[in-house]
């Protein structure tokens, strides 16, 4: 198990995530979220944190080539945390694309393996995918908890990172 703490908006919080033994820690580019970073502030947590904790740029609704551009400008991110309405299906190297995707029902991962058979047609299958609770109008970080009887068996042709509650 790897555990990514999400949302880290300082120095302080990203060495302290990563001390108490996070694998990973997310920073938010989503201007509509209260833990919103800046370019700027982003490189400052980039230069503080310690060898082998991997940082995530967690976008929304933002096309994956503007992302990429984003992450290319920043330097020192790899994995590109993607939440949004409408799922592409785009080669993103050098980085590794995690789409979220907000789980209801069955229907929620209904449409997960859709997007995934449409990606392996492609040979795009992303590195992984995040599986949150649905929150209408909401992308992530709400502290829901998703449906864990629906996501139990659930078995993905990539691997699933669990989100929500």
């Amino acid at each position: 198990m790897r555990i990514k703490i999400c949302g880290v908006t300082t120095p302080e919080d990203a060495c302290l995530a990563a001390e108490l033994g996070a694998d990973a820690v997310g920073l938010n580019f989503y201007p509509q979220s209260v833990r919103h970073v800046t370019e700027e502030v982003a490189r400052q947590i980039l230069r503080a944190l310690p060898p082998f904790t991997e940082p995530v740029g967690l976008f929304v609704n933002v096309p994956l080539t503007q992302a990429c551009q984003q992450l290319t400008r920043l330097g020192g991110v790899c994995l590109l945390q993607w939440h949004g309405d409408a799922y592409e299906v785009e080669d993103v190297r050098p980085f590794r694309l995690i789409p979220a995707f907000p789980v209801r029902d069955a229907a929620g991962l209904i449409a997960v393996d859709r997007y995934l058979a449409l990606c392996g047609e492609c040979g795009l299958l992303p590195a992984a995918v995040l599986l949150d609770a649905h929150a209408p109008g909401q992308y992530g970080g709400t502290g829901r908890t998703a449906p864990w009887h629906l996501l139990a068996e659930y078995r993905p042709p990539v691997p699933v990172i669990l989100a929500a509650g």
